[in-house]
């Protein structure tokens, strides 16, 4: 990656919820983490969106707006884990559900507790956390944000933060 102003980077922080219990201390960490990164001009905006715990692609709430917004996502996510070689095993999960009273299974897909993705303009470049194959090893949030600062720290170019955005997505069960 070059200097973080040669392209704009723009990262969305993916929550499973806002007062997601014993998480809080987690996403405030990275959200005052993004509040820095943003001041020192390593990124030049973040939104936080509030995107549920799980989503099954077949439902109703799928097609909503905030659904297709979910679901569009995600297919980005797995289009640059294949193009980059990471695996998102373990991490974003399909899971086969069935209901003995109803007599219905259906697949969902669940999301992990926190998720970083980086956008330069409109293309995915980063996703944290993911499996680098290659290397054996979990790039978490954490470990991502610590990267986006090195690169802060090693280009010494600063540029003026535009803000950050709240929205709050799908909680589709």
């Amino acid at each position: 990656m070059g200097a973080p102003n040669d392209h704009e980077r723009r990262v969305e922080l993916y929550v499973r919820s806002l007062a997601p219990g014993g998480t809080h201390r987690q996403q405030d960490t990275v959200v005052r983490r993004l509040d820095a990164l943003l001041g020192e001009g390593a990124i030049a905006d973040y939104d936080v969106r509030v995107w549920g715990d799980r989503i099954c692609r077949s439902s109703a709430c799928a097609r909503t707006a905030d659904g297709k917004h979910v679901q569009d996502r995600l297919a980005r996510v797995e289009r640059w884990a294949e193009r980059e070689g990471r695996s998102l095993d373990g991490i974003y999960r399909e899971v086969e559900c069935e209901s003995t009273i109803t007599d219905e299974s259906w697949v969902e897909v669940r999301f992990p507790e926190i998720a970083l993705a980086e956008f330069e303009e409109d293309e995915l470049v980063h996703l944290a956390p993911s499996h680098d194959v290659d290397a054996d090893e979990l790039i978490r949030v954490t470990d991502r944000l610590a990267d986006l600062a090195d690169v802060t720290d090693e280009s010494d170019e600063h540029s003026d933060g535009r803000g950050r955005r709240l929205e709050a997505g799908p909680v589709d069960h």
